[in-house]
């Protein structure tokens, strides 16, 4: 399938229903896999008609300005805004759902890495397996919550570990779905394998989370296209198509 082109179809579609005469000016647009803050090139996102140049196409199709962000890294804007861990500095999102990954916050800053693979934690590896395969819904579907919280305090702490945010946010529909109760149990076992103190709780935000983080996303934008100012340190976005300044 010509993804930028269903997309197109897709915004056309909203602008549409929104009024006559409205254009794009920026579209927010999350996505599996990793993306080269200096490149916007897209690498293992798995979407079908999925293509490196997605941004760069998509602009070109429809002369808007295309932010393009990691979908879990949008969930942690909205977390981090409007959530589980607003007012924080420091954090970690830990996705658990059809896929795992983390988003990273730290000194109030979003980190993407120099590549944009910062939070790729469902590669890391338990023994014979990732830390994918111990919480994919197959390999815990029976399990007691005790052992489901068990393999989730695995990866926690490989978080922990190394970044010491303070909190970890269970996110995706794996963690809302758990709540106060998985969190506390992953919280239990945390608290014997890592001597920094570490505040375990659910997610929070309403409805879809990633829907949520790209309105943010765009809202900023376009504040700052309006007021001609430049994004916070730390919050810059790898964007195509026309700068603010020329629109």
């Amino acid at each position: 399938p010509d993804l930028p082109a269903f997309i197109d179809g897709v915004i056309a579609e909203a602008l549409a229903e929104a009024g006559p005469g409205l254009g794009a000016h920026t579209i927010v647009l999350g996505t599996p896999g990793l993306v080269r803050p200096r490149t916007g090139l897209v690498t293992a996102s798995g979407v079908p008609g999925g293509r490196a140049d997605l941004g760069d196409a998509l602009a070109a199709r429809t002369g808007a300005r295309v932010i393009l962000e990691n979908e879990v890294k949008l969930a942690t804007i909205a977390e981090h805004r409007a959530g589980a861990a607003a007012g924080r500095a420091d954090f970690a999102l830990l996705w658990l759902d059809d896929g795992i990954g983390a988003g990273i916050v730290l000194d109030g800053r979003l980190r993407r890495g120099a590549s944009g693979g910062a939070g790729e934690v469902g590669l890391l590896k338990f023994g014979a397996t990732d830390f994918c395969g111990l919480l994919e819904t197959p390999a815990v579907r029976g399990l007691p919550p005790a052992t489901v919280a068990d393999r989730i305090a695995q990866g926690v702490f490989a978080l922990v570990a190394v970044l010491d945010p303070g909190l970890v946010v269970l996110g995706g529909a794996f963690g809302r779905a758990g709540g106060d109760a998985l969190a506390a149990l992953v919280a239990e076992r945390l608290g014997g394998l890592s001597p920094a103190a570490t505040e375990v709780r659910a997610a929070v935000v309403e409805g879809d989370p990633i829907l949520r983080g790209a309105v943010l996303t765009a809202l900023d934008a376009a504040r700052d296209a309006v007021f001609g100012r430049a994004a916070p340190p730390g919050q810059d976005r790898w964007a195509a198509g026309p700068t603010p300044a020329a629109r």
